[in-house]
C-alpha cells in the first residue's frame, strides 16, 4: 500500500462543490444500496481520497480541508494510504470528532454541505441535522445539509468511471437449499407486513431481494447478488432490474410466472421515475427500512412512511432446515480445504527448509504450489485449493494474508502497490479467508506460528482463544442483543488489558454476503441502532454468527481466531418455563494449534471447550476425508494419497487433548 496523490481531484470537486454554493460535501462509502462491497463504478471514497477499505466517510470542505472517518480495522491502512491532503479521523479514539461537530467547527455560518441523496440514510441525515445544529457555535448559524440532485459530484470529475456490470443471474434450488419458494417467502413477508399494518414494503439492499425471490448473481465481486429494487404491496411486486444479461441468465418472464402472486418487472433505471409518478402505491403505509435513503423517503412522502428493520432481514437472518443443512456441508468442504492448506503449509515449514515445492503439493489436480513463501503467493496457493472444492463458486471476500507485523493490520490486502512480505519458518502468520459455494457462505480466521513461538505470542494466543471459547460455551436467553454477547467475549481479555478494534462476531449468509444484518456482535452495534431510532435485533436460534476475538501489537503481530457458529436450543429447559435459553454450535472444523497455547493459562473451563470442540473436527474432518477418497478415487477410504495422509496426521495431532500438555 501507498499513499496517494489526491492534490489534482480534490481540486476538481472542490470546483464543482463551488459551482453549486456547497461549502462541504458528505460523501459516505456506500452505493445506492447501502452495500458494504461495492462495485468498482461506486468506488467513490478510494477514487478520490485512495482510502480502499471497506468503511468510512469522507468529508470535504470547500476551504481546502478534507477529512476521512474509518473504524479500528482500519486505522493502520488509513495512515498509510491517506496523503497530507487529509486528516484521519479514527473512530473509537478519545477526542475523535464527529462529522457534525467538525462540520461545526470548520465551516462557516448559514454554510451547506451537500450530499448525494440517493447514498446519504434519510434517518441518519436527520441526526446529523439536529447534531449540526447543536453543535454550531453560533445561535442562528443554520448550517444546513443539502441534497445535490443528479449525478453525484464524484461521478462528474471519474473521466474513466467504470461501468456497471449486468452479469448473469440464476436461479437457487428450492428443495435442496432455499427450502421455501419465492411465492411462499412473499406469503410469510404479507404477513409480518399486515401485522405492521403496512400496505406497502420497499427494498433496496441487495441481498434482500436476492434472497426473497430465491435469486443469485455476481455484480459485487465476492457477492452474489445483482443490482436491484423491489416494491412490494399486498397484490403484487414491482421488481426493478436489468433483466438483458444473456441467454446463460434466469428467464424473468418465465420464472416469475404466477396467477396468484404478479411480479411486474421493470428496468431498473426507471426505479426513481416510478416511484414520482405512481400514487397508487402510495396510498397506504409503507414500511421503509431503516436506511432507506434519503431520495427514496422524500418520493413517498414521510407523512405516510415509517423506518424499522427490513422484515426480509429479520426473515433472511434465521436459517431454514434446508439452509443450516445446506450451510454445514459447506463449511465441512472448506474446512478441510483449509486444513490441506495449514498441513502443508506446516510441512514447508518444517521439512522443506521454506521451499513450498520441496514437499508434497495439496491434493488438488493441476495446482502447482508457489515458487517462494510469501503473503501473497500463499493467498494465492490456499484460494486456488478452496476454489477446487466441491460445490465452491469463489471467494466471499479477498484473503488477508498477514504475517508477522503485517497481522497486526485487520483488514491487512496485499495489492499491486506493497511488496508481499516473506513467510519464514520463524513467522507468526494470520490468514483470514472464506468461500462462496452452492450451499453456503464461509469465513475463517486461523493464526499459526511456523517455528518457535515467543512467550509473549503464546499469552496473547492463548487470551484470544480464551475469549473465544468463553463466548462459544455460553448459555444465553433468546433474543439477547449482541452488544451483550460482545462484553461478554472481552471480558476476560479486559482483564488482562487487552482489546480489539473490531466486533466480535457478524451474521454470515446462506450463498449471500458474508457479512450479513440485522444481527451483529459488537458493542457500538446498540448505538447505530439508536442513532436510527430502534432497538438492536436479538439473537435468535437458527442464526448463523461468527465469534472472532483478536490481539493486534501493532509493529510485531496479530492474532484472530473465527469460527462461524449455528445457534441453537440449550438443551436445557430453563427454571421458569417462560425463557428459552440458547447456546452456539461450532460449524467451523479447523484446529487451532497446540503450540501457541498455555494450557495453564487457558484455565480448565476453557480447556475443555477446546478439547470438546477439537473432538468434533477429529470426528467429522476425519469422516470427510475418508468419505471423499473413496467417492474419487474408488478405494478403501483409509487408503489415502500421501497430501491426504499428511492432512489426516495434521489433524490427529492437533486434535490431540490439551490434557496431554500438561502430563
Amino acid at each position: 500500500m501507498r499513499k496517494f496523490d489526491s492534490t489534482e481531484r480534490l481540486s476538481l470537486l472542490r470546483r464543482e462543490m463551488r459551482s453549486r454554493n456547497l461549502d462541504a460535501f458528505l460523501l459516505p462509502m456506500q452505493d445506492y444500496h447501502f452495500s458494504e462491497y461495492l462495485a468498482a463504478a461506486d468506488e467513490r471514497v478510494a477514487f478520490i481520497s485512495g482510502f480502499t477499505g471497506s468503511a468510512g466517510n469522507a468529508v470535504i470542505s470547500a476551504n481546502g480541508k478534507a477529512a476521512l472517518w474509518t473504524d479500528g480495522r482500519y486505522h493502520n491502512q488509513a495512515f498509510v494510504q491517506l496523503d497530507d491532503n487529509w486528516i484521519l479521523m479514527c473512530e473509537g479514539l478519545p477526542d475523535v470528532p464527529t462529522i457534525p461537530s467538525w462540520l461545526a467547527k470548520i465551516t462557516p455560518s448559514s454554510s451547506r454541505i451537500g450530499f448525494d441523496p440517493n447514498q446519504v440514510p434519510f434517518v441518519l441525515l436527520q441526526t446529523f441535522q439536529r447534531d449540526l445544529s447543536a453543535a454550531s457555535p453560533e445561535p442562528d448559524a443554520a448550517r444546513q445539509f443539502v441534497p445535490v440532485e443528479g449525478a453525484n459530484l464524484i461521478d462528474l470529475i471519474w473521466s474513466n468511471r467504470p461501468t456497471r456490470p449486468t452479469r448473469p443471474i440464476r436461479a437457487v434450488p428450492v428443495a435442496s437449499f432455499a427450502g421455501y419458494s419465492w411465492e411462499a417467502k412473499l406469503d410469510i413477508l404479507r404477513e409480518r407486513m399486515k401485522a405492521k399494518s403496512a400496505t406497502s414494503l420497499v427494498l433496496s439492499q441487495l441481498d434482500e431481494i436476492a434472497w426473497l425471490f430465491n435469486l443469485r448473481g455476481s455484480d459485487i465481486s465476492y457477492n452474489p447478488v445483482f443490482f436491484s429494487y423491489a416494491v412490494v404491496t399486498m397484490e403484487e411486486v414491482h421488481l426493478f432490474v436489468d433483466w438483458k444479461r444473456g441467454a446463460i441468465s434466469v428467464n424473468f418472464e418465465e420464472y416469475f410466472r404466477s396467477a396468484t402472486h404478479p411480479v411486474h418487472i421493470h428496468s431498473y433505471f426507471e426505479f426513481s421515475s416510478w416511484l414520482n409518478s405512481n400514487s397508487a402505491w402510495r396510498s397506504g403505509r409503507i414500511w421503509l427500512p431503516a436506511v432507506s435513503s434519503h431520495s427514496l423517503v422524500s418520493a413517498v412522502s414521510e407523512k405516510r412512511c415509517f423506518f424499522d428493520v427490513s422484515p426480509v432481514s429479520t426473515l433472511k437472518a434465521v436459517k431454514n432446515s434446508h439452509e443450516v443443512e445446506g450451510i454445514r456441508l459447506a463449511i465441512l468442504v472448506d474446512s478441510l480445504a483449509l486444513c490441506d492448506f495449514l498441513a502443508w503449509l506446516e510441512d514447508v515449514a518444517q521439512n522443506g527448509g521454506m521451499n513450498p515445492r520441496a514437499v508434497v503439493p495439496c491434493n488438488v489436480e493441476g495446482v502447482e504450489p508457489p515458487q517462494c513463501a510469501t503473503e501473497a503467493s500463499l493467498a494465492m496457493y490456499l484460494d486456488k485449493i478452496r476454489s477446487a472444492a466441491e460445490g465452491c463458486l469463489g471467494l466471499s471476500f479477498s484473503t488477508i494474508p498477514g504475517a508477522d507485523a503485517n497481522g497486526a493490520v485487520i483488514h491487512y490486502h496485499v495489492d499491486d502497490d506493497n511488496e508481499s512480505a516473506p513467510v519464514t519458518a520463524s513467522s507468526l502468520f494470520l490468514v483470514d479467508s472464506g468461500g462462496q459455494y452452492e450451499t453456503g457462505t464461509t469465513d475463517v480466521t486461523r493464526t499459526v506460528h511456523l517455528g518457535t513461538p515467543t512467550e509473549e505470542q503464546i499469552a496473547d494466543y492463548t487470551q484470544v482463544l480464551k475469549a473465544h471459547a468463553t463466548l462459544a460455551s455460553l448459555i444465553f436467553p433468546d433474543n439477547t442483543p449482541g452488544t451483550k454477547l460482545d462484553v461478554v467475549c472481552r471480558a476476560s481479555m479486559w482483564r488482562d488489558r487487552r482489546d480489539y478494534a473490531h466486533g466480535t462476531g457478524h451474521g454470515v449468509g446462506a450463498n449471500l454476503c458474508v457479512h450479513e444484518g440485522p444481527i451483529g456482535m459488537s458493542y457500538r452495534r446498540s448505538q447505530a441502532y439508536a442513532s436510527l431510532g430502534l432497538l438492536e435485533p436479538g439473537i435468535q436460534k437458527n442464526m448463523v454468527v461468527t465469534i472472532e476475538p483478536g490481539y493486534y501489537v501493532d509493529g510485531k503481530h496479530g492474532i484472530r481466531l473465527e469460527n462461524v457458529v449455528l445457534v441453537v436450543d440449550s438443551g436445557q429447559a430453563a427454571r421458569d418455563s417462560t425463557t428459552q435459553f440458547l447456546a452456539f454450535d461450532a460449524l467451523t472444523l479447523v484446529p487451532f494449534q497446540r503450540r501457541l497455547i498455555d494450557v495453564e493459562a487457558l484455565g480448565p473451563e476453557a480447556a475443555a471447550w477446546v478439547d470438546a470442540y477439537h473432538a468434533v473436527v477429529r470426528e467429522r474432518l476425519l469422516a470427510r476425508l475418508a468419505l471423499v477418497e473413496a467417492e474419487h478415487h474408488n478405494m478403501d477410504g483409509n487408503a489415502l494419497n500421501p497430501a491426504r495422509r499428511r492432512t489426516r496426521d495434521w489433524i490427529l495431532r492437533e486434535t490431540e487433548a490439551l490434557c496431554k500438555l500438561t502430563n
